[in-house]
């Protein structure tokens, strides 16, 4: 039987020249028009009232995936975690790489807040399942970010790439700690988890003096030249005491919001830039999910 699952996308422009529908991010897994089941009584019905205004009045664009299944529910049999899930939750997760994509290649309005679930039925779909989900929340100074056609592609390599990820890999498990954050609206919330992406990827094993090797290791990896690597020590040093002091419930007086606008837009770009650029290299994404991360990384120092 043939399924499809849908995530209608908020996004308030046009489609950059280049792009035109469908647009493959990956097998099977496209950027379409919505299709008209989607808006029926029947299948919005069970969405808020703003959701459902905002879907019948605007969306115009979603992402979909297609594949056969037998039924909803049905095991995925290319899972490879200890616990078995459905084909439709592998399909949600395909939707979810790519709003995460997008995001890594410019964040942005593209999000999405509800996935429908429907198969086909003597030629006509027929909807079985909807639930709402947690957009991603783009800060202020990228609401109005409008995407292009390069952003497209780089965020279909993106997201083929975390379709290959290892189940129990450093790679998996930061950039599910990197979606999550990317949905917190409050500003403390948001940052520690983006900390967590930092620390599950350069972060020592042995927890010696991990705030210097930390900042070390990822201003030797993202460092082009001598001075911004010293940049980059010192702002991720520095962004690190701030993550410190939320964690040990320190009191934030001193943090204005300047600062923390500051300090958040910096720690945005750190993730994003270590995030493309491991995952945009065959061989470093292998080093970072490989046993030997922490000998490479140490080695960074070496590498100048």
């Amino acid at each position: 039987m043939l399924w499809v699952t849908i995530a209608p996308i908020h996004y308030p422009w046009d489609l950059p020249h280049g792009v035109t529908l469908p647009y493959r991010f990956a097998e099977r897994v496209h950027l379409d028009e919505v299709p008209s089941w989607v808006k029926t009584d029947d299948a919005l019905k069970y969405l808020s009232h703003s959701l459902r205004t905002e879907l019948e009045d605007r969306a115009r664009y979603c992402i979909s995936v297609s594949y056969d299944a037998d039924a909803f529910g049905t095991p995925d049999p290319d899972w490879k975690g200890d616990v078995p899930r459905s084909i439709q939750d592998s399909a949600c997760e395909q939707i979810q790489h790519v709003g995460f994509s997008m995001w890594l290649a410019r964040p942005s309005a593209f999000t999405f807040s509800c996935v429908f679930h429907g198969h086909q039925v003597q030629g006509e779909s027929l909807m079985r399942h909807v639930f709402q989900t947690s957009p991603i929340c783009p800060l202020p100074e990228y609401e109005s970010a409008e995407l292009k056609i390069e952003d497209f592609v780089a965020a279909g390599d993106l997201a083929r790439t975390l379709r290959t990820l290892g189940v129990q890999g450093t790679l998996r498990a930061s950039t599910q700690a990197a979606t999550r954050a990317i949905t917190e609206t409050g500003w403390t919330l948001r940052f520690l988890i983006l900390w967590l992406v930092i620390e599950s990827l350069f972060g020592p094993e042995d927890a010696r003096e991990i705030t210097f090797r930390l900042s070390q290791r990822l201003a030797l990896f993202m460092g082009t030249d001598s001075e911004e690597t010293r940049a980059l020590f010192r702002k991720a040093k520095a962004s690190y005491d701030w993550r410190s002091k939320i964690v040990h419930g320190l009191r934030l007086a001193k943090l204005n919001s300047e600062k923390s606008r500051e300090l958040l837009l910096d720690l945005v770009s750190l993730v994003r830039q270590s995030l493309r650029k491991i995952l945009g290299d065959q061989v470093l994404t292998e080093q970072f999910d490989g046993k030997d991360r922490e000998e490479f990384l140490d080695d960074l120092v070496f590498a100048r």
